[in-house]
């Protein structure tokens, strides 16, 4: 059975983002919040913190938070915190290769330090009842500190564990590798969730000929471009067909129809026109990245000032699109 999780996007899928995704489209299993601003040494999470994340049975699609902290006393306080509450898993950070983050020696930064790991995962599992997943890459700076880390997290009994298969110090550039991905299979023996360019349709094809008994995969970057890919997907799995040409992701009334919404949720979120635009346009920029489009666009979606020029070019994209 194929499992499709939201990636955590800082600054993207917070709350009122993936409420309103949940309304207008299916095909998710579960998301994985963006890390909860847990700073070193807390003392208490508060309330407004934990409601960043949905409880469960409060959404349609479960939810997991997520935490970013590099020693035990906050990685335990926070999920005593979050078992209070309600919660009944966690996932914990060590793929994001935020310069910040990782000069704090988190996320990303902490992969090199194999011990350190261990020895939060040894006291947060003696003393918590709590289900743990991780997220990771394949390493910071070489793949070989994931492939020392893995045969030791088999001792864990982890909820599940994701692999984006780039190196921190990639950020986001070059190619996934898919050879260190086969290498963390076999070193793990367990089922590893597969996060990393899924844009298309077509790369999940590719991606499950190469894997063919793979089944969980986390969508980020892909599933913002096109909100649509995980039903797309799941179509897919039916038919064995992965249909290429499928046009613009913008071209969908549907996705229109969710953008309107999320605006308008949105307007209650942000005090200050500027900063709902900048999230908008961090939205729809996205979407530039599957389909091609005049590069012109590109470049006014940038400099756009307000809304009213946002429903101008909205509308002239809108009009590109449908003769097409």
């Amino acid at each position: 059975m194929t499992n499709i999780i939201m990636a955590p996007l800082e600054g993207v899928t917070d709350r009122t983002f993936r409420s309103c995704y949940y309304d207008h489209f299916s095909g998710l299993s579960a998301s994985v919040t963006p890390f909860l601003p847990i700073p070193d040494r807390v003392k208490r999470v508060s309330p407004a913190t934990l409601r960043m994340t949905a409880l469960p049975g409060e959404t349609r699609v479960p939810e997991i938070p997520q935490l970013l902290v590099s020693e035990s006393s906050a990685f335990i306080t926070a999920a005593r915190a979050l078992e209070a509450a309600g919660f009944t898993e966690l996932n914990w950070n060590l793929g994001c290769p935020s310069r910040g983050v990782v000069r704090k020696g988190k996320g990303a930064g902490l992969l090199p330090d194999t011990e350190g790991i261990l020895n939060i995962l040894d006291k947060a599992f003696s003393c918590l009842d709590i289900k743990i997943s991780m997220k990771i890459r394949l390493g910071m700076d070489n793949r070989e500190e994931s492939f020392r880390l893995l045969p030791e997290l088999k001792g864990f009994p982890l909820a599940g564990l994701t692999l984006h298969p780039r190196l921190g110090k990639q950020m986001y550039s070059g190619s996934v590798d898919l050879e260190g991905f086969d290498k963390a299979l076999e070193l793990y023996g367990k089922p590893i969730c597969y996060n990393g360019d899924i844009r298309t349709v077509r790369d999940y094809a590719d991606l499950k000929k190469k894997f063919p008994g793979q089944e969980c995969w986390m969508i980020g970057r892909g599933l913002m471009a096109d909100p649509l890919l995980p039903r797309k997907i799941l179509e897919y799995d039916e038919t064995g067909r992965a249909e290429d040409g499928e046009g613009h992701p913008l071209g969908n009334n549907n996705f229109r129809i969710f953008i309107e919404d999320l605006l308008e949720r949105m307007k209650r979120q942000f005090s200050r026109e500027t900063a709902l635009l900048n999230y908008l346009k961090g939205i729809i920029v996205y979407t530039f990245n599957t389909t091609p489009m005049p590069a012109d666009y590109r470049h006014r979606l940038v400099r756009l000032k307000n809304l009213e020029e946002w429903e101008l070019f909205k509308n002239e994209i809108y009009g590109y699109l449908d003769s097409q």
